[in-house]
């Protein structure tokens, strides 16, 4: 159901979980996150309560259409990078990534950690299949055109992004919402997705609760 005036209660635990690796000569992103909200550590068991203007529509994940379901869509799904406020890139779904053909072709190494809700591991036949059925969206078609060529699965972790046009960096695009890595679960409202946020709705209202239990 949507809601005009979105609420939704965000539990968090005071334990960090690892930080994925970086590419090589990558810096290690800061150990305070400027562009979080409540980045500072939390007691365990905390949660906030947030009022967010705008609709939330299960229809919509992973690509939000508005600032309450950008806000919550965050939380909930992973690309396989990451783009800070500053518009700093970071791992995500991806631990590392190299550049190949002069920037053209980037090679992403997932990392071995990353799962689905449902405990099942995430593949890069995952990601390219999700990408696959995300391409039906109007709003990811303008990304697909103009960035990417094609996607192509080299091993169990690895995928392959051959660019229409070479980029010294890992371009910032990967990051859109509309690249997240989710798979259809039949008779639930929301797709799975690998954040480490799922949504419990059983009270009533939303509230997004640790994916895989308290650290």
């Amino acid at each position: 159901m949507c809601r005009s005036a979105s609420l939704l209660a965000l539990t968090t635990f005071a334990c960090a979980a690892p930080g994925p690796r970086l590419p090589p000569g990558a810096a290690p992103a800061p150990s305070h996150d400027a562009c979080a909200l409540g980045s500072g550590r939390s007691g365990a068991g905390d949660t906030v309560t947030f009022a967010l203007p705008g609709a939330i529509d299960p229809a919509h994940a992973p690509n939000p259409s508005g600032d309450a379901e950008r806000f919550l869509f965050r939380a909930l799904y992973e690309t396989l990078v990451r783009v800070d406020c500053d518009g700093r890139v970071w791992p995500a779904l991806a631990a590392a990534w190299t550049a190949e053909e002069g920037g053209r072709r980037w090679t992403f190494v997932l990392r071995p950690d990353a799962r689905f809700w449902d405990g099942e591991p995430v593949t890069a036949h995952d990601v390219v299949a999700a990408w696959a059925a995300h391409d039906t969206l109007a709003a990811f078609a303008p990304w697909a055109g103009p960035v990417a060529q094609a996607a192509q699965v080299m091993s169990e972790r690895v995928v392959a992004v051959t660019l229409r046009r070479p980029s010294r960096d890992v371009p910032r695009a990967l990051a859109h919402p509309g690249l997240a890595v989710t798979k259809p679960s039949p008779g639930l409202r929301w797709p799975i997705g690998t954040g480490r946020h799922w949504l419990d709705e059983s009270r009533g209202g939303m509230t997004a609760v640790p994916a895989f239990g308290e650290p």
